[in-house]
């Protein structure tokens, strides 16, 4: 089992906000340092125009609110609905450093390690549960599809509870599902599989969106070969471990290492997972 386990980026999971036309782009909703400039700029010139002049009328009459002071009523509805205003009204970015986070947090700090820092993206404490649905994988006979549907549902599961309660189905249901399992035959560049996760923030709100959870049904390079149930169970492992927020492992034996080595999840993998949820959301940890 020396297969593959590549991902996008050093967290596994591709980080990706909306567009306005409804398309994604590659770039991380959380904030860089030109676009914090340019929302203090923008900050300024919203003070300075408040205090051009106070309490000038609603045009529309009505209470006016504080931020609306010295802005028409029809300026004021504009401003109050404005992304911009929203922006402004969040959380600074919490800059945490290795030296008080990194310790006895399992690999959660191998990528500080190899790259200097890490954003710590994960799914609210307050998510009540996630639904996990793993379809059939087409194309195959159906004693072997189920069998490797049924090995995917037990690799997802291995990770109910650390932290968050999951519900993992192999039949739809009405509710819709915050997970959807697909199958290929094979994943591009010899990958087993593939998690792709959005993360947005909105307000003081984090929203998570796994928008892609795919998982090959044949080895990579040609060979025509299925993967087995227990090479299923450990990619459908490993990539939840992606969309739950995780990044790869340093050790060989953990489930999150960048290859199929392991034959299992874990204490390390729990441990990693658990300091992960215990930071919060966006901050980024720094050498």
């Amino acid at each position: 089992m020396d297969q593959e386990l590549k991902e996008d980026n050093p967290l596994g999971a591709t980080i990706r906000s909306p567009v306005s036309d409804g398309t994604m782009s590659s770039r991380t909703p959380f904030r860089s340092p030109l676009s914090v400039l340019a929302l203090a700029v923008m900050a300024a010139v919203a003070i300075a125009f408040a205090s051009r002049g106070s309490n000038r009328p609603d045009r529309d009459g009505g209470a006016f609110p504080p931020e609306c002071a010295g802005l028409t009523g029809e300026e004021c509805r504009a401003l109050r609905s404005s992304d911009t205003v929203r922006q402004l009204e969040k959380p600074e970015e919490t800059v945490l450093a290795a030296l008080d986070v990194c310790r006895d947090v399992g690999y959660l700090c191998a990528e500080v390690d190899a790259t200097g820092s890490l954003r710590i993206l994960r799914w609210p404490h307050e998510t009540p549960i996630i639904r996990v649905w793993v379809p059939e994988p087409p194309g195959l006979p159906s004693g072997l599809a189920r069998d490797l549907q049924n090995a995917a549902a037990r690799g997802v599961r291995a990770w109910h509870g650390h932290p968050l309660p999951l519900s993992v189905r192999t039949r739809a249901t009405g509710e819709p599902p915050d997970v959807t399992v697909e199958w290929a035959q094979t994943v591009e560049d010899g990958r087993l599989g593939r998690a792709e996760v959005e993360w947005v923030r909105n307000g003081t709100e984090v929203q998570v969106h796994v928008v892609g959870f795919t998982i090959a049904t044949h080895a990579p390079g040609g060979t025509g070969s299925t993967l087995t149930p227990r090479q299923i169970e450990l990619v459908a492992a490993h990539e939840m471990g992606h969309a739950l927020g995780l990044p790869h492992s340093d050790d060989v034996r953990d489930v999150m290492f960048p290859t199929n080595t392991a034959t299992r999840l874990t204490a390390r993998d729990f441990r990693t997972v658990e300091s992960l949820y215990s930071l919060p959301i966006g901050a980024e940890v720094r050498r």
